[in-house]
Formats: C-alpha cells, sequence, structure tokens
C-alpha cells in the first residue's frame, strides 16, 4: 500500500484525481488532520462531492461526527442522509448538536428513507436558516399522515429562502391542500409530488403558491365542470401528469398554461382520440414540443368490435398533424377478453416507468418504421394481472 508520506509527493491535481476513487467517508478517516494540505484539498473535493451518510455504520457515524464534522460543516454543499442502513441516524445527528442549519453553505439536501414526520419537520424547520440551499429531495420516506399533520411540513418548505428545486416524491397524500398555507414561495421553480394526489381546486391552491413554477410533476383526480380558475400560469414549462377525470378538468388544466413545451400524461379511463388531443393541443398548447401520452382503455364487446375500436382510434392518430407535422407516432396493446379488454394507446418512443405487459397481446402502430423508436429504455417496473409489479434493475430493454 502506498504510504501517505509518498502520496504527499504528488501534485495536488493528482491528488484530487485519486480521491474520485474514494468513498467520501474513507477520504476523512484515511486523510483529514494528516496536515493542513490535506485538509485543504479535502475541503475542495468538497465543493464538488456529497457528504453521504445513506450507508454509513453507527460506528463510523460515531467518528466522523465526534473527530471531523465540526470542521466540516461549513465546507459541505451536499448532504445526503438515510435512516435505511442506520436506524435513527437522522437523530443520532442531531443529538450530536449537529442541526440542519450548522452546515450553513449547503446547497443540495437529500432525505432518504425517514419515515418519521416530526423529524422531518424538524429538519426542515431548520432550512429556513440555509440562504444556500436550492435543492430539496425526499424520497421513500412513507410518509402517509393525515393532511393536518403534514401541514406544517410544507410551511417549513416553502419556507426556505432560496429553494429552486423540490422533489417530494417521497411523501403519500390521498388528498393535499395548501388552503391553509400562508407562505408562497416565489423561489421554487420545479416541483416534484407525484404520490399526492390533488383535486382541481388543490392543483390550483398549489400552483397559487408556486407562482413562478416551471416544472411540475404530480397525480390529479378530478371530474369537475364548474371550478372557475383564473390563475394562468405563464411560466409553467414542463407538465407530468397522471390523470384521472373529465375530459373538461382536463382542458381546464392545460388552458391555464399557454407557454407549456413539455407535456407527458398518463390516463385511466379516459379514451381520447387523435382529434380531440389534436384540438386541445392546438386551441391551448400552441407552443408544445414534446408530447408523451399513455392512456390505459377498456373496451366491451366480441373480438371483432374491439379490433374495429382500436382500428378507429389508430386511424384518428395517423393524420398530417401526427405524422407529418410532429412525427409524433403511437402504438396500441391490447388483450381480447370475454368480457371487458384492456388497451394500451402510447406514444414513440415509450416514455414511462411502468409498463402492463399483456400476455397475449395483439397490436398496432402508426409508424412505418418502428425500429428507430423501439425504445423502453425508461421502464423500471412491470405490471400484469398475474404478478403485480417486478421492478428492474441494471436491466436494458431493447
Amino acid at each position: 500500500m502506498i504510504s501517505k508520506m509518498k502520496l504527499e509527493m504528488l501534485p495536488n491535481e493528482l491528488l484530487l484525481d485519486l480521491f474520485e476513487y474514494f468513498d467520501c467517508i474513507y477520504l476523512l478517516r484515511s486523510f483529514f488532520g494528516y496536515n493542513n494540505r490535506f485538509n485543504h484539498l479535502i475541503y475542495i473535493y468538497l465543493q464538488t462531492h456529497q457528504l453521504n451518510l445513506e450507508f454509513i455504520s453507527k460506528d463510523n457515524f460515531d467518528l466522523i461526527s465526534q473527530k471531523y464534522l465540526s470542521s466540516l460543516t461549513h465546507h459541505i454543499i451536499s448532504l445526503r442522509l438515510s435512516n435505511e442502513q442506520t436506524p435513527n441516524l437522522s437523530n443520532l445527528l442531531f443529538s450530536s448538536n449537529f442541526t440542519i442549519d450548522k452546515f450553513f453553505y449547503l446547497q443540495s439536501l437529500y432525505l432518504h428513507y425517514i419515515p418519521s414526520l416530526d423529524i422531518l419537520i424538524e429538519i426542515t424547520y431548520y432550512c429556513k436558516n440555509l440562504i444556500y440551499l436550492t435543492d430539496l429531495t425526499i424520497i421513500k420516506c412513507n410518509i402517509n399522515e393525515k393532511l393536518k399533520n403534514c401541514i406544517n411540513l410544507f410551511h417549513n418548505i416553502w419556507n426556505i429562502p432560496k429553494l429552486s428545486y423540490c422533489n417530494l416524491d417521497g411523501i403519500e397524500l390521498k388528498c393535499f391542500s395548501l388552503l391553509f398555507m400562508s407562505k408562497i414561495s416565489l423561489t421554487i421553480k420545479k416541483l416534484f409530488i407525484e404520490n399526492i394526489s390533488c383535486d382541481l381546486s388543490y392543483l390550483f391552491c398549489i400552483l397559487n403558491c408556486t407562482p413562478n413554477l416551471e416544472q411540475l410533476s404530480t397525480t390529479i383526480y378530478s371530474y369537475s365542470t364548474n371550478t372557475n380558475l383564473d390563475a394562468i400560469i405563464q411560466s409553467m414549462k414542463s407538465l407530468k401528469i397522471y390523470y384521472q377525470g373529465s375530459i373538461d378538468s382536463l382542458k381546464t388544466i392545460l388552458s391555464q398554461m399557454p407557454n407549456l413545451t413539455h407535456l407527458k400524461i398518463g390516463t385511466l379511463d379516459l379514451i381520447m382520440d387523435g382529434n380531440v388531443w389534436k384540438q386541445i393541443l392546438n386551441e391551448y398548447l400552441s407552443k408544445i414540443e414534446i408530447f408523451q401520452l399513455k392512456m390505459k382503455l377498456e373496451f366491451e364487446g366480441n373480438d371483432t368490435d374491439v379490433e374495429k375500436s382500436v382500428n378507429q382510434l389508430l386511424d384518428s392518430f395517423n393524420t398530417r398533424f401526427w405524422i407529418e407535422e410532429h412525427r409524433w407516432y403511437v402504438r396500441c396493446d391490447w388483450e381480447l377478453s370475454e368480457i371487458t379488454t384492456y388497451a394500451f394507446l402510447y406514444t414513440l418512443p415509450y416514455a414511462f416507468k411502468t409498463i402492463y405487459y399483456l400476455n397475449e397481446c395483439n397490436t398496432r402502430s402508426t409508424c412505418d418504421d418502428e425500429e428507430k423508436y423501439r425504445s423502453y429504455k425508461c421502464v423500471e417496473m412491470f405490471e400484469n394481472s398475474y404478478r403485480k409489479s417486478m421492478l428492474l434493475h441494471n436491466f436494458n430493454l431493447v
């Protein structure tokens, strides 16, 4: 093994290159405190690398917190906390007198597998003092609380002074409202709340609380036809939604986002043919550049009736508007059944994380050269009626 004395002979640039091959915790244990030069190099390293405590053992955490962390808090710009491998890690951090605001120059905070709402509220409360924090991610936390217990968490998050990227996909709420929110964030531009279900009025509460939003990902259920909305979101450029509801409600949503350039939408039990989509895109979304669609459909009738319905649906997407003007191709997969036929129509290439596998699949596409569009690289999970789901890790679909 190369000794530290021999490593000292290397120039700083080469040492920093070598640091790329080591885990941050290993670097701290091996080199921090050796001399001022190595300390300074680790400070430089932390300016571009995350302090990842996700897989740290309790023994290592105790060592890091007692020996190194007090000297590093003003040099760490990205921090990842997780209770998955080390239970109560976040509590251990606080009990060591390292509240999150001690990391004064923190720009990015990643919270993973922290199943306690109280801990999340405490962490985000101190974030209001972090004037450089721009990115917050909360995932796999399995927070499924009543709304009244969650409102403090959202108050805290919306109160972070410079927050622009906010990923809250780790929070699950069946019904969400910011009606009681007193804080408006002018800085949040990207908001991801895929597991928080909204109706139309709740959606526009979110938009009113984040008026400069540019990118939104959420789930919407709305069959309302009487909601009056007057908050046009000029800043919105990208929208990803899972939608179940009426066509009128969907039109209401999209009509408030005239500058949208990217729409990614999955619908359930909503049959909209190419003519309806064309009318929506032309009337409300004239600036659209990327359109990604997945519709889960149900057809009734015998095999002949179903095939006729599918052909009519696909023909409506096989027009000059879809093929020549935009090159937006679609495919429909369906599985014939004696009672109800399930079908999936989606744009090519496939752009969604989950794909439903039909055991005896019929398929038809509007694309003549499918080899150019036969890509399923976004898929992470299979679902079918026999096996609910199957995750794909490091598995390439061609």
